[in-house]
């Protein structure tokens, strides 16, 4: 019999006709009112790293058809996929790896439906009807499927990062985080506290340009996930693996109503899904290159660019196996970059380094201090003749220490010694991915992904011929900084029955951090004659010497910091379908252990100044660098940590969804969420805690002491979850819902719990005027432990009744398919934040007269504890917003996401201090994410002059971002309190200028603000006005030519700021300072960067 063909064309189901009606809407619209008060649950999508398919069979009629066999093929693997529509017609295929898809579906007595070109992307859940004609079985019903633009099944808010997009885009340093800052509320680090954090600022590299946040949370409140694991760092909360451009199929960005299945967050979910291989070889080779000679000068900037190389390189091989079976896929991509940097120092001129003070200063002789009743005073001291000081006064530790001063390049006294040495960074990463079909029903995937990165920062001060150390320098690390990132998966999707489907998981992660200093393993302080300084690994390097007026000489202070991070993580999840309900189950086990090792001074800080070679009587003459040389330091301090612990923590999760489809037009997706965060616990028990009820040291394991020190662990973090979508009208979607979700606090509060007896403090400070009391040469006192019953300095300590930082958030999204393949979105977001951690001083006087130790609070029982840094969730926050979103799925040479988001950040998570914080309206104020306006575009088009041979196979490629400025606080320069930490200045007038009137050396109106009388704090509000706003187009162009039948070149051009528009960094907001209102700073200006890429 000879077959025939009827082909239609069906867009989304929104435009079909609903087959109960749209007058059932009342009394649907009851059962959500019903399901919001008693539920109080949450939406989610499919799957996070696959998609679902789901929809209803019918005959002519609209009469629902059991028994109907649906089968799904990838195109890419050839893999299939079936389910059997059960007796209400409904099916439901889970678990589809992102891709590109056909369909059929057949039953006795009815021609052959099929469908073809679904593409589907992780998270989606595709509604496909199917609508049967009576017929032979050899006959054959075509449908050409589009894909629906609309989101009618959930209400979670985000953006889909599609492989087009990763690959076409113009990353800076090929860094895929740059788009997830285009999603609507997300932003980049620039004012969000985490900027120290996250980029690259610290000797380590794990955080390098990776901090985003989203919707006005930290940017350590993400939660990034590689293949749907974990892939979370907890000592900052950033990532810990970051696989190659080349090895991302997508990414998906959750920033509201995040799904069930995924926990741990406040701020945004990105979800990366790695490429696997398919049926074709398919590969690519690349190379990325910039130099500094196609860059431009920062607006700042003076003389020439420093210089600057960098290279990426690499490429990505994948295919299969076995045909239809086994696949893989693997990638490695190095990068390299040498930089120029600029240090300009202040060294001592010769006639110094030999004891020559004439001319210079009158110095005196520490050592002959002594009382004298005709002093005003009543100290004395002899000068050195001639302003000399003889060989014989000089200590021989100081001589060495002063020698390692290079002489000066010029004759000035000061800025007279340059270098321009090179940083150099290497980074190393690969990922390999096998995907394996073992039956019909089993189905196994496995990665495992590297990073490899080392940084060599230099001194700012070439090394010492004669001791052969490396003095340093300046006011920043320098050394070697070693990490490297692994994380692995493997994952068995099995199938029980058509209706019940198991996913079985398990990662591995683990990152090592080894921030060297320059003279680690030197034993530098012991050959400089320093004693018990160098008595370790980690205590082998050069103590820090700080002299005023000069550059400082020495290693830098916390370092090394030496960290080991292991993620255990199995995973189950079950999916059961049942008529128009899809149920699924999970659990998540997550088992940290952490190992930090990090000490502020290990081998000692020395400051040296004037006053103890000067003349006590008058104050006059003294010089720090004569107080070097007789080797008299003004202070000392070493801070040692004794252990190396090894922390343990605990995180497991529950959950459970049901998606309701309650009508055609209406789905429920209703969940909760059960999730535990143990408090940081220790493997033998060395650490402790301060119980303020108590008032004293609390350790673990000791005296009835829980091995966490006394934290409670909080076992009521309940997420209950609600969404909803509704279709109405043709081609509207009105999306909303509520949720929960818990954030466990980072792991930088670890050292809260670095108190005695597991810590070493020994500090000398010396009088003004007053006798000295310590010398280089003296050494150091072997560390003992701390004494917990009478601390000393400073402490920290965690709040024993903590609770877990949630967020609540709600929305409501309007969407609207347009005509030419554009969807709009409108939301309304929603975030509460509440219970968020801060630190706070509890043992600060409040503001007033008298003694400032005297008046502590702690000082009866404890006179020589200073601070005591108290970390609790104490803080609150809000963030509303309007985010509205246009977008186009590229097709037929063109493709668009715009995002436009009005938002509102408030909170009162300033640094306070216990008993002595001003009004809580002073402390409530614009958050530092306040930023109120954000416009991010993103566009590929192909050109369309396609008939000339020169012109043909061009793409345009742009990223354009317009922000508002972020929120500036005015704070006093001078301390006028006398406790209770720093004040703000007293606001008399309207800090913004217009904008005429607006300069880099008057930002903002300077009159407005004056110093508060003492012992009160100031008036203004945080952020009272806003800095500077942001402006940055980047852009990219790229042509392919064909080499052969399956091989292409891609040549590509990249500008990133291509406008050279300086974004000026925020003005100086100390009042009394000459920096007030001067505006001295500019992020990078233009980079342009060349690729060449052959694909195959």
């Amino acid at each position: 019999m000879s077959m025939s063909r009827q082909v239609y064309k069906v867009s989304s189901p929104l435009v079909q006709n609903h087959p109960n009606g749209w007058h059932r809407a009342p009394i649907a619209a009851v059962w959500l009112c019903l399901a919001v008060m008693v539920a109080n649950v949450s939406p989610m999508p499919a799957q996070v790293t696959t998609a679902d398919v789901a929809g209803t069979a019918m005959d002519p009629s609209g009469a629902v058809l059991p028994g109907v066999k649906v089968l799904v093929r990838n195109i890419g693997t050839g893999l299939e996929y079936s389910a059997v529509t059960d007796n209400t017609g409904n099916y439901l295929i889970r678990l589809l790896p992102p891709g590109t898809y056909t369909m059929r579906a057949e039953a006795a007595g009815f021609k052959v439906w099929t469908a073809s070109s679904l593409v589907l992307a992780a998270g989606d859940r595709l509604r496909q009807d199917i609508r049967m004609e009576v017929g032979e079985v050899t006959q054959t019903i075509e449908v050409t499927a589009e894909c629906p633009a609309l989101q009618t099944e959930s209400s979670t808010v985000g953006n889909l990062v599609t492989e087009r997009a990763v690959q076409d885009l113009p990353l800076n340093g090929r860094n895929f985080i740059n788009l997830v800052q285009l999603t609507a509320g997300a932003i980049d680090p620039v004012g969000t506290g985490a900027a120290g954090w996250a980029t690259g600022a610290n000797p380590d590299d794990r955080r390098r340009s990776s901090a985003v946040s989203v919707n006005a949370q930290p940017g350590t409140a993400n939660n990034y996930l590689l293949d749907g694991m974990d892939n979370n760092e907890r000592f900052i909360g950033t990532l810990i693996v970051k696989p190659s451009i080349e090895a991302i199929a997508e990414m998906r960005v959750q920033s509201s109503m995040y799904s069930a299945e995924v926990g741990r967050v406040s701020g945004g979910v990105m979800n990366i899904i790695t490429k696997s291989g398919t049926n074709e070889i398919h590969g690519s080779l690349f190379e990325f290159f910039r130099n500094e000679k196609l860059d431009a000068s920062n607006f700042f900037a003076r003389g020439a660019r420093p210089p600057y190389k960098q290279n990426q390189f690499g490429g990505s091989l994948g295919g299969p196996i076995v045909r239809n079976r086994t696949f893989f896929f693997g990638d490695f991509e190095e990068y390299r970059v040498t930089q120029g940097q600029t240090f300009t120092n202040t060294v001592p001129l010769p006639a110094l380094k030999q004891g020559n003070f004439a001319g210079v200063a009158n110095v005196f002789d520490p050592a002959s201090t002594r009382a004298d009743s005709s002093s005003p005073t009543g100290l004395a001291r002899t000068p050195f003749p001639g302003n000399i000081i003889p060989q014989g006064y000089w200590d021989s530790v100081g001589a060495k220490v002063l020698g390692m001063y290079p002489d000066p390049q010029t004759t000035s006294t000061a800025n007279n010694y340059t270098m321009s040495p090179p940083k150099r960074q290497t980074d190393d990463t690969f990922d390999v991915r096998i995907d394996h079909r073992f039956s019909e029903s089993d189905i196994l995937f496995a990665r495992y992904s590297f990073n490899d990165t080392s940084t060599t920062i230099p001194s700012s001060l070439p090394i010492d011929p004669k001791t052969k150390l490396d003095p340093v320098g300046g006011s920043s690390f320098a050394g070697s900084a070693l990490q490297r990132s692994q994380n692995a998966t493997l994952s068995e999707t099995h199938t029980f029955t058509p209706r019940m489907v198991g996913e079985f998981k398990f990662a591995f992660a683990r990152m090592a951090v080894n921030s060297l200093p320059v003279n680690y393993g030197t034993n530098a302080a012991e050959k400089l004659g320093i004693k018990n300084a160098n008595i370790n690994n980690n205590t082998s390097h050069m103590p820090r010497f700080n002299i005023t007026g000069y550059t400082a000489l020495g290693d830098f202070g916390w370092i090394p910091l030496i960290t080991f991070n292991n993620l255990f993580q199995p995973a189950a999840n079950l999916f059961y379908s049942s008529g128009r309900h899809g149920l699924k189950f999970g659990a998540d086990l997550r088992r940290r252990q952490v190992a930090q090792y990090q000490s502020s001074w290990g081998v000692g800080t020395y400051n040296f100044n004037q006053f103890l070679t000067n003349d006590p009587a008058t104050g006059a003459g003294g010089h720090a660098i004569a107080s070097l040389l007789l080797g008299y330091p003004a202070g000392t301090t070493r801070s040692l940590y004794l252990v190396f612990p090894g922390y343990r923590i605990l995180e497991y999760a529950f959950y459970l969804q049901d998606d309701w489809r309650v009508a055609p037009w209406l789905t429920l997706n209703l969940g909760v969420r059960y999730e535990y965060f143990s408090p940081i616990s220790e493997a033998y028990n060395r650490i402790s805690n301060f119980d303020f009820e108590k008032k004293k040291i609390v350790i673990a394991g000791q005296g009835g002491v829980s091995n966490t020190a006394g934290v409670k662990p909080d076992r009521n973090d309940i997420s209950p979850r609600l969404g909803f979508a509704a279709t109405f009208a043709r081609k509207w979607v009105l999306r909303g819902g509520f949720a929960i979700s818990y954030n466990p606090p980072f792991m930088g509060s670890d050292q809260a719990f670095r108190n005695p007896p597991f810590s070493s403090l020994y500090t000398v400070t010396t009088s003004t005027p007053g006798y000295p009391i310590n010398r280089l040469s003296d050494g150091l006192p072997v560390p003992v432990p701390g004494d917990p019953a009478n601390p000393s300095g400073s402490l920290s300590a965690v709040g024993m009744d903590n609770v877990t930082s949630h967020v609540k958030q709600f929305n409501l999204t309007v969407q609207r398919e347009l005509p030419w393949g554009l969807v709009g979105t409108a939301s309304y977001v929603g975030v509460l934040g509440r219970d968020n951690a801060l630190s706070v001083g509890r043992n600060e006087p409040a503001p007033g007269p008298g003694n400032y130790n005297q008046r502590r609070p702690f000082y009866s029982l404890y006179p020589n504890l200073a601070g005591v840094a108290w970390y609790t969730t104490i803080y609150d926050s809000s963030y509303h917003a309007l985010q509205a979103n246009l977008e186009r799925r590229f097709s037929r040479g063109f493709g668009l996401l715009a995002n436009y988001t009005w938002s509102h950040a408030l909170d009162n998570g300033e640094v306070r201090y216990y008993g002595s914080t001003p009004e809580l309206r002073l402390v409530k104020g614009n958050g530092a994410a306040d930023i109120r306006h954000r416009f991010t575009l993103t566009s590929n088009y192909r050109l369309p002059f396609q008939q000339n041979v020169l012109a043909k196979n061009w793409q345009l490629n742009v990223i354009m971002v317009l922000q508002s400025g972020i929120p500036q606080t005015v704070t006093n320069s001078v301390t006028t309190l006398n406790g209770g930490g720093p004040s703000r200045a007293n606001i008399i007038g309207n800090p913004v200028l217009p904008r005429n009137q607006r300069t880099l050396q008057r930002w903002f109106n300077t009159s407005a603000f004056a110093a508060p009388p003492n012992y009160v704090y100031g008036d203004s509000i945080r952020g009272s006005f806003a800095g500077p706003g942001k402006v940055n187009f980047d852009v990219s162009l790229h042509r392919e030519f064909s080499l052969a039948e399956r091989v292409r070149a891609q040549f590509r051009a990249e500008a990133f700021n291509i406008t050279n528009t300086p974004k000026f960094g925020s003005p100086g907001t100390a009042l009394g300072t000459s920096s007030f209102g001067v505006i001295s700073s500019a992020a990078e200006p233009r980079h342009i960067q060349f690729a060449l890429k052959l694909l195959f």
